[in-house]
């Protein structure tokens, strides 16, 4: 076996297995296509296929690379996200690329994070890792946005590319959450080579990585530690995080194989302030003191506590030359809660307008008449997601590519409200609770897609169907319900895509690509059934 096609050889587990989190499509399916078999490669042929590898990731950001694929996406690499800086959130650096805005309110980036793209909300389009869903399961939102503030995935220093995809897409890159693009992001591999790397920012904490590097046997790992506190410059809004990670790969079947075990788990503690009118605080306001305005900590903050974690496994088989598989299983984990003041006595606030009013029609019957009973509002909010994600490509020929993938997700969610005197007041059912609400989300999706090649025509269609079912209890009787309830229901799409492209010469190139999507309603959608 000539160096030449043992390379190719390589390449071809590589890209087909996609265990680095590269995209199967473009690229790399066009160029390394196989019609006759060889041997599996050695180790010393590993560590050749990493380094081409890093070559086609810089390739891949080149402005003429993009235009590859007939659908329209960018990649974020990894020195971009390293000026982004340890502080920042997993979205904010997608400020990088075009059609996106991001900003976090608070002492630091890991602080409720606001994110729209191209005009749709962070409930409209999807972020995923490996094909796990990150959004949140009912509340239209991404973690660390919408409901769950603090609920921070992972950091930047763990994030190695993002891949950002506009308006419709090919089916392998579309979410379930998703009517106007998506986002896949790709954590830190384990190299072949050792190394070990530890950032010190003063007075704000720290990260320490450690990479094995490959054994004898191929087995590769890296470990990572971090500890940020953040103050900001006004004060009563610091942030507290924390991360451990773990991402071992293990060759199988004589290196035609991989199993990767991923470990995340994220702790976040902060304060993230409430807007405050002009005129709400006499002598204290933003109108009287301009930027020189401090939140005052009794009265503006909310306290807020996540718990993120994330257990995947990765099994990725290259059986032969023309056919590779990967199954993915995984566990997702949120559970986030917010505490913040609610005074009745001062009308802006939030939630403050309402406490007073629970003492005269508390659940089964009057807890107290005193306001000060509800100084205090706890919103609790967390979610299960167990699933797997199951895709194959066959290359049937130098010019034809077939894709095919298969997701499940159960997912069960539970979230609730409750009032109390003081900040660590114990939440209750039926007592002090405004209202409880458990669910359950379970959706399948299933796709197929095919690239065809000829000459400088390229051609992607393909179809996807996504089959979405809901349910929404209340249990008992509370405040906002009169009875107990079960509501649900169950969504089928299909969603076609079309991609075409052209190349009419080496730097002039036409594409299009067309399709429809769909997604299932936010849980808003189910409190007023």
């Amino acid at each position: 076996m000539t160096p030449r096609s043992e390379l190719r050889a390589g390449l071809r587990i590589l890209i087909l297995s996609a265990v680095f989190g590269v995209s199967l499509s473009g690229f790399g399916a066009r160029a390394f296509a196989a019609t006759t078999p060889s041997p599996s490669p050695s180790p010393a042929a590993l560590r050749t296929i990493i380094r081409v590898r890093a070559k086609a990731n810089r390739a891949s950001r080149s402005r003429r690379q993009q235009y590859l694929s007939p659908f329209s996406g960018s990649v974020i690499g990894r020195n971009v996200i390293k000026h982004a800086g340890p502080i920042s959130s997993i979205q904010s650096i997608l400020n990088s690329s075009p059609s996106v805005e991001a900003f976090s309110f608070g002492g630091s980036g890991l602080v409720r994070t606001h994110l729209s793209f191209r005009g749709f909300n962070g409930g409209q389009f999807g972020e995923t890792l490996d094909g796990v869903p990150l959004n949140g399961l009912f509340n239209g939102g991404v973690t660390n946005s919408a409901s769950q503030r603090n609920a921070t995935a992972f950091v930047t220093p763990l994030v190695e590319s993002v891949n950002v995809y506009r308006g419709v897409n090919d089916p392998a890159h579309t979410s379930i959450d998703s009517l106007g693009g998506s986002v896949a992001y790709h954590l830190l591999d384990p190299a072949f080579k050792r190394s070990f790397g530890m950032v010190y920012n003063a007075g704000s904490g720290g990260d320490a990585i450690f990479n094995t590097g490959a054994n004898a046997a191929g087995v590769r790992a890296v470990v990572g530690t971090g500890t940020g506190y953040y103050r900001g410059f006004q004060n009563n809004v610091p942030d507290w995080n924390h991360y451990i990670y773990g991402n071992l790969i293990v060759p199988v079947f004589r290196h035609s194989g991989f199993l990767r075990f991923i470990y995340n788990d994220d702790r976040n503690n902060g304060y993230v302030p409430h807007d405050v009118p002009n005129d709400a605080i006499p002598g204290a306001s933003i109108a009287t003191n301009g930027i020189a305005f401090q939140w005052p900590v009794n009265q503006t903050y909310s306290y807020n506590v996540a718990h993120t974690n994330l257990d995947l496994v990765d099994f990725v088989k290259q059986w032969s030359p023309e056919v590779a598989t990967r199954l993915t299983f995984f566990r997702y984990l949120t559970d986030y809660s917010r505490s913040s003041y609610t005074d009745p006595t001062i009308s802006y606030l939030p939630n403050s307008p309402s406490a007073p009013t629970f003492a005269q029609g508390w659940m089964n019957g009057t807890i107290s008449s005193n306001p000060a009973d509800f100084a205090y509002h706890l919103y609790h909010n967390s979610d299960q997601r167990l699933g797997f994600v199951a895709r194959s490509t066959f290359y049937t020929s130098s010019k034809n590519t077939l894709k095919f993938g298969w997701q499940y997700v159960h997912g069960h969610e539970e979230s609730a409200e409750y009032w109390g005197p003081t900040l660590g007041f114990v939440p209750q059912n039926t007592y002090n609770d405004a209202w409880y609400q458990p669910g359950n989300r379970n959706s399948i999706v299933q796709y197929a897609e095919d690239t065809y090649r000829a000459g400088k025509l390229l051609v992607e269609p393909g179809l996807r169907f996504d089959s979405v079912t809901t349910q929404s209890l209340t249990p008992y009787v509370g405040y906002f319900y009169s009875q107990t309830f079960s509501v649900g229901n169950s969504y089928a799409f299909f969603e076609p895509s079309l991609g075409l492209r052209y190349r009419f010469a080496k730097n002039l190139v036409a594409y299009l690509g067309t399709g429809t999507a769909f997604k299932p309603p936010e849980i808003s959608a189910y409190y007023n059934d």
